[in-house]
């Protein structure tokens, strides 16, 4: 199981003369999560509920929940997250049609609100949607996210030195080496999902026991999404001409094979390879291949996308797959 981490950090920045009333948390009317009637089940949740708040009511979190399955805020519906330290929401998505608050610009947050996102490639919690699908927090359009601490001096640090970009004149949108599923090391085939605007869409990992599962984690994902895979290993993919592997193999050989990968089934347990595509499009496959733990050269690959006025490139190095880039132009 794959977990993402969300973590909303918020510091006390009180103007002078703000009324406690000014505080989300003390508004007027809200009903409390801790209440049992609030919910129409004149239930107080509890672990795996799919919560629904519905058009109308505006819920106050003031305890901690177990871990929930999802909790979707209706249009005209509202969760405004309470003045309580050290809360945990563990869900697997959150849909906010409605509202969802966490302070306000005149009373911040004066905690840290840990929001924490779980569940398989496979759950059967998800959203049919391609700006969705699963461990998301979503805002629809009409729908409102709140997150207010005091401002901070962005910053990053600059751990190695950029390469020339050879003229390209772009403004980089993502780097793998610098994101949380930049720091996976499981062995297996990584397997990266993007929008077509360069955005993480979803993540998981693959080995010999769950390659039936790359088919199924593929169909889900809409076409004209880029997907990228890479073996991280020195025992990634297994050993091919082994009969109790050659199954499980062939489940990952078709998979490639039918989004436009072809040398897939060369590759053994000491074999480097990387492929990426654009789903749907057969024709935008490119691959690496080295046998026997061979090193690729220092060569980059590109994968060029255009969407109406935004054009994307793709920048990946086979021999570093951690260090892919997209650039949007």
């Amino acid at each position: 199981m794959k977990e993402g981490y969300v973590l909303v950090m918020t510091s006390l920045w009180l103007l002078g003369g703000v009324s406690s009333q000014d505080c989300p948390w003390e508004e007027q009317g809200l009903l409390p999560w801790s209440d049992a009637m609030t919910w129409e089940s004149f239930l107080i949740p509890s672990e795996g509920s799919e919560i629904l708040i519905s058009t109308g009511k505006r819920v106050l979190l003031d305890i901690q929940p177990p871990r929930l399955a999802t909790i979707t805020i209706q249009k005209g519906a509202a969760l405004i997250w309470g003045n309580v330290s050290g809360l945990v929401l563990r869900v697997e998505y959150i849909m906010v049609e409605g509202e969802f608050i966490v302070g306000s610009e005149v009373c911040p947050f004066i905690h840290k609100a840990h929001i924490k996102l779980y569940g398989k490639s496979d759950s059967r919690y998800f959203i049919d949607d391609p700006n969705f699908g699963r461990k998301f927090i979503g805002v629809p359009e009409g729908g409102t996210l709140e997150l207010h601490g005091k401002p901070k001096t962005s910053w990053t640090r600059l751990s190695q030195t950029i390469p020339e970009l050879d003229n390209i004149e772009c403004g980089v949108v993502y780097n793998h080496s610098s994101q949380l599923i930049g720091k996976e090391r499981q062995k297996g085939l990584h397997v990266i999902i993007w929008n077509e605007d360069g955005s993480p869409l979803d993540f998981d990992v693959f080995d010999l026991r769950t390659f039936e599962n790359v088919s199924k984690f593929v169909q889900t994902i809409p076409d004209g999404k880029i997907i990228g895979m890479f073996l991280f290993g020195s025992d990634g993919i297994g050993r091919r001409g082994d009969p109790a592997q050659n199954g499980k193999l062939a489940y990952l050989d078709m998979t490639i094979q039918k989004l436009g990968g072809d040398v897939i089934t060369k590759v053994t347990d000491t074999d480097s390879y990387s492929f990426i595509v654009r789903k749907g499009d057969p024709s935008s496959a490119s691959e690496s291949y080295l046998p026997d733990g061979q090193r690729f050269p220092g060569e980059e690959r590109y994968l060029h996308l255009t969407d109406w006025s935004n054009t994307l490139t793709f920048r990946w190095q086979p021999a570093h797959p951690f260090h892919s880039i997209i650039f949007a132009c």
